[in-house]
């Protein structure tokens, strides 16, 4: 995931020319995307670019984190991704699961008992 520590680049993080590939992340440091952002000219302009390549790589780790819920056992599933995007994923498959179940009859009792399942095994 993309992440800029400093606006004043030049001064905070010489290493970086007008244009740069890496961000700086909390947790693992320096980090490269692959994408090319230019940071020349209007602060606005090249901040929205940063803005715009942050949610792309979030919705990639969602996705990614989609794929993994069905082939993942829950409880490792849920370790092994950040906190907010388990709570969407989960959000996404709770969804599915009761719109799917509330479809059939007896299904929502059914989908109760697999709830209790799941909060017991995590």
């Amino acid at each position: 995931m993309l992440m800029v520590v400093s606006v004043d680049r030049r001064r905070q993080a010489p290493w970086l020319d007008e244009s740069f590939t890496q961000g700086i992340s909390q947790q693992d440091g320096v980090c490269d995307d692959g994408v090319r952002l230019c940071v020349k000219g209007m602060v606005e302009k090249w901040l929205l670019q940063v803005e715009e390549t942050m949610i792309m790589s979030i919705r990639d780790v969602i996705h990614q984190s989609v794929k993994a819920y069905v082939a993942t056992p829950r409880k490792q599933w849920v370790i092994e991704w950040p906190g907010q995007i388990v709570i969407c994923v989960s959000s996404i498959y709770w969804t599915s699961e009761v719109t799917e179940a509330m479809d059939t009859p007896q299904g929502m009792q059914v989908h109760h008992i697999l709830q209790l399942v799941q909060l017991g095994s995590t």
